[in-house]
């Protein structure tokens, strides 16, 4: 065993988490593309009437997680194909799919009610 510490530097903090980020990258088995699921939750392409400011946001996989203010609902959880977004920021998006009780496998988390939605739009302030 002291041999092969020798021989093997230990990780350092950065490439244990590239490592980490690398194995969380790929899909599950059986996942399907944005493409594919827009198209099997028959995802309308509708205008971008809703609005609100990010909350939180965080990537899995192909998808980009937010919540959300909402004008009546307070809060809303929203999945969108992958894209930066900060807290802060000032969105518009589209009605979506209401999806309830959808678990994520990356994340081990179930969201009572989340809308998958097409790409959103940064506001101009």
């Amino acid at each position: 065993m002291m041999m092969w510490t020798r021989l093997r530097p230990p990780l350092t903090l950065a490439a244990a988490i590239m490592m980490a980020v690398v194995a969380e990258a790929a899909p599950p088995p059986g996942h399907p593309s944005v493409e594919d699921a827009s198209r099997i939750l028959a995802i309308p392409e509708s205008s971008a009437s809703n609005h609100g400011s990010v909350l939180e946001a965080f990537d899995s996989n192909n998808y980009t997680y937010l919540r959300v203010s909402h004008p009546t609902d307070g809060e809303r959880w929203l999945a969108a194909p992958r894209q930066s977004l900060t807290v802060g920021t000032r969105i518009r998006y589209g009605e979506g799919t209401r999806m309830e009780q959808f678990f994520s496998k990356v994340w081990h988390r179930t969201f009572p009610v989340i809308y998958f939605v097409g790409p959103v739009m940064v506001d101009n302030p």
